[in-house]
C-alpha cells in the first residue's frame, strides 16, 4: 500500500488555480507582445519571453509564474489547460520557430489569467512535480514603474520558487510521517488481532481438553468399579443427585400449586354453600378416644378436649387442645386449659377493645402480643390451680403432668385470629371456594415431638407461640389435633425425594360434610350432634383404627 502511494505521489501533480471570470476581448490582443517571441528559437527563450510578453498594468505575478521562470532551463512540458478547455503545451522538441498563433492563444491565456490550471514536467528523474500556489502575491502597475531589469525581475522569481520548493517539501515529509503513522497503527492493530484469535483459540482448546478428561475420570471410574465388582462381588453404591435449594423451592411450589387446584371447589360445588347466607354459624365438635389408648391396660382416657361459642354477635371462638401422652394428668390440663382457662382470658383481654366491639380485624403486630400475653396468663392459671388441687388432696403433681397443645380460632365472616402452641391442624374454606390451611403445625428436632403450654418456653415464647391475622371471606373453619390430620389433610407429599407438607384440607373429605350441613333445616341441626359423634368415633375404617385421640371441630357460615 505505502509504495503504491508514493509511486502516486510522483506520478501525478497538478495545480488548480482559481480564474478570474474576465470578459476575453481577443481583439483587444496587444501585437506588440505577440512580435516580441516570433524569432524565439529555445523553450527556454520561448517561456520566459511568452510570460513576459503577458504582462501588463493589471497583472498578479505568484509563486507559479516566479517558479516557471526560475526553472525554465529544466522544464521538459508546460500545460496549460485554458477555460475552454483546449490544451497548449511547449516542448523542448519546439527548436523552430513557433506559429505565431498557436503562441497568441498562450499568451492570452496567462495575460487574462483565464486558465484552469498549469502542469509542469521537468527533464530530472522525478519527472512530474506539484506546485502549491503562494498565498501572498505580487501587484505591480508595470515593470517599468518599479524600474526593475530583467536581471533583477529574474532574481525575484528565483527567491519566490525557492520558498515553494520549500513548501513542497514540508508538505511531503508531513505526509510521509502521516503514511508511516497509519502504516504503524494499521500493523500494531492487525498484530493484535492475530494474537487475539490465537488466544480464542487457545481457550477453546482448554474448554475442550477438560471435557476430554472429565470423559476419560468417567471412563477410569466405571472400569475401577466394575474391577471391584469382579473382585468383590459388590456392586457400587449409586450417588444421589443432591438437589440445590432453588430446585427444592420449584419442587415444593409445583406441589403445592397442584394440591390447591385439585382441592379447589368449583362454580356449581361453591354456588350450593354460599346461596341464602343469613350470616349465622353452625358449629360441630367431637373429641373421641383413640384405639391404642383403649387398647392400653389399664385403658388411658382421652386426652383431647375442645371448646367453642359465640362471644358475642361479632365473634365465634373455637378451641381445640390434646393433652400430652406422656403426662398422666393431661386430659384434666386439656379440659381446663379448653373450657375455662383461655375463654375467660379471650374475653378479659379483648373486652372494651374498638376493634374488638365492632367485630373488626386488629393488626398482626397487636394480636401477637394479645395472644401470647392470653396464652402466659392461661399458664399462669394452671399453674395456680395445680398448686391447690396439691394442697387440697395432699398430691405432688408439677404442671407438667398437665401438658397440652393449644390451638385457639377467633373469627367471623371477615377473618381469623389464629393461636397455636404445639401440633394439631386447623384449616378454612373461603368465598373464591380455595381450601387453606390457618397454621404450620410445631415439630422439633425428633420425630413426631412437639411442645406445649407447660414446656420451658416462656423466656423466648415468640420462637414456640405462633399468631396469625387472616384477613379472607370466610365460609367455614375447621380445628383438629394430630390424630384425624391424615384423613383430612394432605400432609406428608414425598415428591422427587423431596418431602413437603402440604397443609391443605382435603376437598374430598370436607365437601360431602359442609354440603350435608348447609342442607340441613334448624330441626334436623339438632341430630347433628349425635351424628357428629358417631361419625368422630367410628365413621369409617381409617377414623375407627385411628390409634391416637381423635378431635375435630367445622364450623360454617349459614
Amino acid at each position: 500500500m505505502f509504495p503504491k502511494f508514493l509511486s502516486l505521489v510522483s506520478l501525478t501533480i497538478s495545480l488548480n488555480i482559481s480564474a478570474f471570470n474576465q470578459e476575453i476581448n481577443e481583439n483587444q490582443m496587444d501585437s506588440t507582445s505577440v512580435n516580441n517571441i516570433t524569432n524565439v528559437n529555445t523553450v527556454d527563450d520561448t517561456i520566459k519571453f511568452s510570460f513576459r510578453a503577458g504582462i501588463n498594468n493589471e497583472t498578479e505575478f505568484d509563486s507559479i509564474y516566479n517558479l516557471i521562470l526560475s526553472n525554465s532551463n529544466s522544464i521538459k512540458q508546460i500545460h496549460i489547460n485554458g477555460l475552454n478547455k483546449l490544451s497548449y503545451i511547449y516542448q523542448d522538441s519546439l527548436n523552430k520557430e513557433v506559429n505565431i498563433s498557436y503562441k497568441d492563444s498562450i499568451i492570452k491565456n496567462l495575460r487574462y489569467k483565464v486558465y484552469d490550471s498549469i502542469k509542469v514536467i521537468l527533464k530530472n528523474s522525478v519527472g512530474k512535480l506539484l506546485f502549491f500556489k503562494s498565498e501572498k502575491t505580487v501587484k505591480v502597475d508595470s515593470i517599468e514603474q518599479k524600474k526593475i531589469s530583467v536581471e533583477e525581475f529574474d532574481n525575484d522569481e528565483n527567491n519566490n520558487a525557492e520558498g515553494n520548493t520549500i513548501s513542497f517539501f514540508k508538505v511531503l515529509i508531513i505526509s510521509f510521517g502521516i503514511i508511516i503513522t497509519l502504516g504503524i497503527v494499521f500493523l500494531i492493530i492487525r498484530k493484535f488481532r492475530k494474537h487475539q484469535r490465537i488466544i480464542n483459540s487457545l481457550k477453546l482448546s482448554v474448554s475442550s481438553l477438560k471435557h476430554i478428561n472429565k470423559t476419560f475420570d468417567e471412563k477410569i471410574k466405571k472400569l475401577n468399579d466394575e474391577n471391584l465388582y469382579l473382585k468383590t462381588g459388590k456392586k457400587p453404591e449409586e450417588k444421589l443427585h443432591v438437589k440445590s435449594e432453588q430446585e427444592i423451592i420449584k419442587i415444593k411450589e409445583r406441589v403445592r400449586k397442584t394440591s390447591i387446584d385439585k382441592n379447589s371447589l368449583n362454580r356449581s360445588e361453591l354456588k350450593g354453600l354460599i346461596i341464602e347466607l343469613d350470616n349465622r354459624w353452625l358449629t360441630i365438635a367431637h373429641s373421641a378416644i383413640g384405639k391404642n389408648h383403649i387398647q392400653a391396660n389399664p385403658q388411658i382416657p382421652c386426652q383431647d378436649n375442645n371448646h367453642f361459642e359465640s362471644i358475642n354477635d361479632k365473634w365465634q371462638i373455637g378451641i381445640v387442645c390434646d393433652g400430652a401422652g406422656s403426662s398422666s394428668m393431661s386430659h384434666y390440663g386439656s379440659e381446663l386449659i379448653s373450657k375455662k382457662c383461655i375463654p375467660n382470658n379471650i374475653k378479659n383481654e379483648l373486652n372494651n377493645l374498638e376493634w374488638f366491639d365492632k367485630g373488626n380485624l386488629p393488626t398482626k403486630q397487636e394480636w401477637n402480643k394479645l395472644g401470647i400475653s392470653i396464652l402466659k396468663k392461661t399458664h399462669d392459671d394452671l399453674s395456680s390451680w395445680v398448686e391447690q388441687k396439691n394442697s387440697q388432696t395432699g398430691a405432688n403433681h408439677s404442671i407438667q403432668d398437665y401438658a397440652s397443645t393449644v390451638i385457639v380460632a377467633l373469627y367471623n365472616s371477615i377473618g381469623i385470629l389464629i393461636i397455636n402452641i404445639g401440633d394439631g391442624r386447623g384449616g378454612y374454606l373461603n368465598k373464591t371456594g380455595e381450601f387453606k390451611g390457618l397454621f404450620t403445625p410445631y415439630s422439633g428436632e425428633e420425630s413426631n415431638g412437639t411442645i406445649f403450654i407447660t414446656s420451658p418456653i416462656w423466656s423466648e415464647p415468640h420462637k414456640f407461640i405462633q399468631t396469625d391475622v387472616i384477613n379472607d371471606d370466610i365460609i367455614s373453619v375447621f380445628l383438629l389435633s394430630d390424630g384425624m390430620e391424615k384423613i383430612t389433610f394432605e400432609c406428608s407429599n414425598l415428591t422427587d425425594d423431596v418431602f413437603i407438607d402440604v397443609n391443605i384440607p382435603y376437598k374430598k373429605f370436607f365437601l360431602p360434610i359442609l354440603s350435608k350441613i348447609k342442607s340441613l333445616s334448624k330441626k334436623e341441626e339438632i341430630k347433628l350432634i349425635d351424628e357428629w359423634k358417631a361419625f368422630i368415633e367410628s365413621g369409617n375404617d381409617a377414623i375407627e383404627n385411628e390409634g391416637d385421640d381423635k378431635t375435630l371441630l367445622i364450623s360454617i357460615l349459614k
